[in-house]
Order: C-alpha cells, then sequence, then structure tokens
C-alpha cells in the first residue's frame, strides 16, 4: 500500500504484467498531488513496446505538469504533445478533497469503476462511460463527471490487458496492495500489456497539508 505523501486522502497500490515477449510496457499510472486534492490516472500507450512506452511517459509527464487544472484542459494540451506520434488511450480521475469528490473522463479503452466502502450498502458501484477516441489522434466530446465520495470507497483503473468483470468479485475489506495483486493474476488476459491501479478514499476528516 503507499499513500501520496503524509497527510494525503488516498492509499493506492498498482500491478503490472508486460505482454509476453515485451521487455517494456506501454501502460503507466501517475498520481500527482495539488493544493486540496490529487490527480491519478492510467495511459495506455497505443501498441506494445519502446514506442508505446516513449508515448506513455510523455503523457504521464504532459499531466503531472499542471495537475490542478481542468481534466479537458489537460487532456487538449496532451493531444497536441502527442501529435507526432502514436497517440494513447488514458483515464483520469481528480480528488477535491474539500468538497468530497472525484470528476473523471475517459478517452479510449482504460475502464474505471467506483465502488463504495463496504459499509455503505445503500450505494452502488458506478462505472466510467468510455468515449471512442485517441489522444494525440482524435478526441471526441471532452465532458467530465462529478461523483461524491465518501471514506473507504474504492477506484479501480484497469488497461484492456485486464478482462473485462475483473470488479466483480474483489474483497474491499483487502488492501489496494492486495486487491490489485489479485486482479493481476486473476484477470490479465496474456493478450497485451496490463495495468491495475487501485486507489483508496480516506476520507476528508483526514485531510492535512499534502507534503
Amino acid at each position: 500500500m503507499e499513500t501520496v505523501s503524509r497527510g494525503s486522502l488516498i492509499d493506492w497500490s498498482e500491478a503490472t504484467e508486460n505482454l509476453p515477449g515485451q521487455q517494456e510496457s506501454g501502460d503507466r499510472s501517475l498520481v500527482a498531488p495539488y493544493a486540496g486534492g490529487v490527480l491519478v490516472g492510467v495511459v495506455d500507450g497505443l501498441g506494445h513496446g519502446a514506442d508505446a512506452a516513449r508515448c506513455a511517459e510523455i503523457a504521464v509527464s504532459c499531466f503531472k505538469e499542471h495537475p490542478e487544472e481542468p481534466l479537458p484542459e489537460m487532456i487538449r494540451r496532451c493531444h497536441g504533445r502527442l501529435r507526432s506520434m502514436r497517440g494513447i488511450a488514458v483515464t483520469l480521475a481528480s480528488f477535491d478533497f474539500a468538497a468530497s469528490t472525484m470528476t473523471w473522463l475517459a478517452i479510449g479503452n482504460v475502464a474505471g469503476v467506483l465502488l463504495p466502502a463496504p459499509s455503505d450498502a445503500q450505494q452502488h458501484s458506478s462505472r466510467l462511460v468510455l468515449r471512442g477516441g485517441v489522444v494525440g489522434d482524435k478526441l471526441p466530446s471532452l465532458g467530465p463527471t462529478t461523483l461524491g465520495v465518501s471514506e473507504g470507497d474504492t477506484l479501480m483503473l484497469a488497461t484492456d490487458g485486464i478482462a473485462a468483470g475483473f470488479a466483480d468479485t474483489i474483497r474491499l475489506v483487502s488492501s489496494p496492495e492486495v486487491m490489485a495483486k489479485q486482479i493481476i493474476e486473476n484477470h490479465a488476459t496474456g493478450r497485451d500489456d496490463a495495468l491495475i491501479m487501485v486507489v483508496r478514499y480516506l476520507g476528508a476528516e483526514r485531510h492535512g497539508s499534502m507534503r
């Protein structure tokens, strides 16, 4: 289990698996704190191998430059930077600690699922609507969605190397690290690079300085 920093409001972990025969993965994650919140995301460079990895690295660096920006602005800036490259699929999620909200946006097929805390039986899971398109090639309309979050809610972001249904049987009482390992072991398809990121929201009452 990893935290962004002492006093931050998320715990997170990831697990990855390269496409068999490849030395590098084109899948990357990012965590970028900013005043009052934190940006998280998963990037999938199109294709695989070194070219996909380089494209994903450029995108992650771009998103980390101004993590406080609205998500559509970040996507557009990255789109311009990748115009001469193969492009990426991406899902970004920005947590606002004061408002206890999460705003997310996807371009391409990086799946996103927000699961309520086990103690919150009245709430249902939320699945991100995936928009077709490629950052660096052709963008769809960019309309982010904002959801309320509570202590213990868990966000999972998965590239298309993870089979659909990966969140259906997961035990939320486990740590993000254990959950990520179980998902990569049980749901990686072996047909593409795979990355699963698990982020747990710890609750606004724990908010402290980000450092």
